[in-house]
């Protein structure tokens, strides 16, 4: 994303820290628009539907040598279908051949003049906020009475994290270190 939006920003070149799952929960609320292809990650984005190609194609995604190239790279000259390793091809054909019909079925037009754009989807202004990406995180969780009673109260600090550590199975009580066969006294 901070390649699209900013990408003379000296953290564009860094890996972010992210697992699977925060890149599927990315894929599903940003939306990107291909304009010159240049910025697009070509199996890694969502740009050719709601999910991105490496899932949907995984046989042709796993024999790609070339994962990194953008939707520019790969369309011109068809450079994806190059990239394919050879050896037992034979299981591929059908996804290489629905891949194909799918980019074809897109027309895609580069604007060479045009940056690629990205949008999020779970703000009205499309623009990422981090508050948006929190609540998004959380979505479909329930917090229960005990949150409130137990960070409303009035107490020093030290009683309510131990409350809220009691309260999410999280203190190293001897049934936990017996658990894990570290020496306790529970008998």
């Amino acid at each position: 994303m901070a390649q699209l939006e900013n990408p003379t920003r000296p953290w564009v070149s860094t890996e972010p820290p992210c697992d699977a799952s925060d890149h599927a929960l990315f894929n599903a609320v940003a939306a990107v628009t291909v304009c010159n292809g240049r910025t697009v990650s070509f199996w890694h984005c969502s740009w050719l539907g709601p999910v991105p190609l490496k899932f949907c194609f995984p046989s042709v995604f796993k024999h790609s040598r070339r994962k990194g190239r953008s939707v520019v790279q790969a369309i011109n000259g068809d450079c994806w279908v190059l990239d394919l390793a050879h050896g037992n091809s034979v299981d591929l054909i059908s996804e290489v051949v629905s891949l194909h019909r799918l980019i074809q079925r897109r027309q895609l037009n580069l604007q060479v003049e045009e940056q690629d754009q990205i949008r999020w989807s779970s703000e009205g202004s499309g623009q990422y906020s981090s508050h948006s990406a929190y609540a998004i995180q959380f979505l479909g969780s329930t917090s229960g009475a005990y949150q409130a009673m137990i960070w409303k109260a009035w107490a020093p600090a030290k009683l309510k994290m131990f409350a809220w550590l009691l309260h999410q199975n999280r203190l190293w009580c001897n049934d936990r270190l017996q658990c894990r066969g570290w020496p306790n006294c529970y008998f």
